[in-house]
């Protein structure tokens, strides 16, 4: 009964109107709010006690199942003219994180609702890793704007709240237990303080879902539990869940492999996956052609089409082409089928002018590193070519759009900054680390998504230099975690 009717039908629990769910009545916001409220109450009876709410799971989907949209604007209001003012007369301990969606508009989200007043009551963002319309994506995008979102409230929380791999199950799916640990990993180089993962324990269908929502987990069991299988995700999650306690702190690390140019690596990238700027590693998610026939940029080895066909049962290859992206919002640049021809493909036509600028030639707008980053993960869009001339600090100006290719090796390079090259995705090699605060021990947590073993040398720059290095082998499309 607070929600508004959907399509002239009665208000029901399943779907929502856009662009807000509840009813315009002050008395029915309030009484949302008080329900919430008494909700936590009711947990804290059972001895459940509630650390934070986020006001609406997927507030931009108006779901098929329980749902109930809102804009940034109306999830706003809501919590600072009802919900926030309710949870601090009757449970001030409770945080409430806003939004928890997708992190395509979570910066935007955060400038509306914590660069208001109602900041007061909000302690952070809640955001999911799914990747709109293509499920190849999810776990792979995003992590400029968790960046972007921390720099613009540093002291606000930022929690992944949500990621699964759907549909369905597939067993003992290596790729997908890869784009767990990368989200993961990445999330928190990019300043969030958590992740939850959805979910622990599923059927071999996937399910029971109530409206056939069928997703991966790191378990899977019959009903009964007679035959219970672990997937390969759980012990990728264990690398960080086991070793990383809660009330670790992230601490500065970095990580430089060396493929050496070797072409029969497989990039094992998938179509619609983004193009940025990442440290350059000498792999094959870094080696481009430029096909002169069409002027399109191709990676030089065509990747496996391990998404759609997860077990081999099937194998083959794809070429990869870098084409516009098709988010108007984002817009970043992303690897498509280099045969298609649909008219939403946008394929990059490339054409070198004497700057060093890589021009579209069909929209003539230049290859460009968003915002002037020139550190990696710097994300690629097209944008309004500058030439010295167009700004009062040229160099700067052009900065973002000056590339280096590098016919022998395939290398786009940045030329402000040669250490990044343009990367199909990220790197084959990521690393992390921490300090643990109560054992008084490092955790580094290394990532290789290579077909082949590479070596690694860890130096460590707080101890002397007799204990502070460490040389061994990381095996391909594997995790190590080393405790020290």
């Amino acid at each position: 009964w607070m929600k508004k009717p959907v399509n002239g039908s009665k208000s029901s629990m399943l779907g929502s109107a856009t662009p807000g769910g509840l009813k315009d009545d002050p008395r029915v916001k309030a009484s949302w709010a008080l329900y919430i409220s008494k909700f936590i109450t009711a947990y804290k009876r059972k001895g459940v006690p509630v650390w934070a709410i986020t006001p609406q799971n997927e507030p931009e989907f108006p779901a098929p199942w329980e749902a109930c949209a809102y804009n940034s604007t109306l999830e706003r209001d809501f919590i600072g003219g009802y919900l926030g003012p309710t949870l601090d007369a009757h449970h001030p301990e409770v945080l409430i994180l806003a939004y928890d969606h997708n992190k395509d508009h979570l910066l935007e989200w955060a400038e509306t609702i914590l660069g208001s007043d109602y900041k007061k009551y909000v302690d952070g963002m809640a955001f999911h890793w799914y990747g709109g319309d293509y499920r190849v994506t999810d776990g792979t995008y995003g992590y400029d704007a968790v960046n972007a979102t921390h720099h613009f409230a540093p002291d606000k929380i930022l929690l992944a709240s949500e990621g699964c791999n759907c549909p369905g199950v597939n067993i003992d799916d290596w790729l997908r237990a890869e784009r767990l640990a990368h989200d993961v990993m990445f999330d928190l180089q990019n300043y969030a303080q958590g992740w939850i993962d959805w979910n622990l324990l599923v059927d071999y269908t996937g399910g029971p879902n109530h409206l056939n929502n069928m997703c991966d987990a790191a378990v899977i069991t019959t009903e009964d539990f007679s035959n219970i299988h672990v997937q390969p995700k759980y012990f990728y999650f264990g690398h960080i869940s086991k070793y990383v306690p809660p009330g670790s702190v992230r601490i500065s690390s970095s990580i430089v492999g060396d493929f050496s140019y070797d072409e029969n690596i497989d990039p094992n990238v998938q179509g619609n996956i983004e193009v940025l700027m990442y440290q350059c590693e000498k792999s094959s998610r870094q080696m481009w052609r430029l096909n002169m026939d069409n002027r399109t940029i191709e990676l030089i080895t065509p990747s496996s089409d391990a998404w759609n066909h997860p077990n081999g049962d099937e194998f083959r290859t794809t070429r990869l082409c870098v084409a516009k992206g098709v988010d108007p919002k984002r817009g970043v640049l992303r690897l498509v089928d280099c045969t298609y021809s649909d008219p939403y493909t946008h394929f990059i036509a490339v054409e070198l002018n004497a700057f060093s600028q890589i021009v579209d030639q069909a929209s003539g707008l230049c290859v460009s590193m968003e915002e002037g980053v020139l550190e990696p993960g710097a994300v690629l869009k097209l944008a309004t070519c500058k030439t010295p001339s167009d700004d009062e600090a040229p160099y700067a100006a052009a900065a973002s759009q000056s590339f280096i290719f590098d016919g022998s090796t395939g290398e786009i390079r940045a030329s402000a900054n040669n250490a990044i090259c343009m990367t199909a995705g990220w790197p084959f090699l990521n690393a992390v680390a921490f300090w643990d605060n109560v054992k008084k021990q490092t955790i580094v947590v290394i990532s290789n998504e290579a077909s082949v073993p590479t070596p690694i040398v860890l130096m460590d720059a707080t101890l002397s230099k007799s204990h502070g290095q460490l040389g061994f082998m990381i095996d391909a499309r594997s995790m190590e975690t080393l405790v020290y």
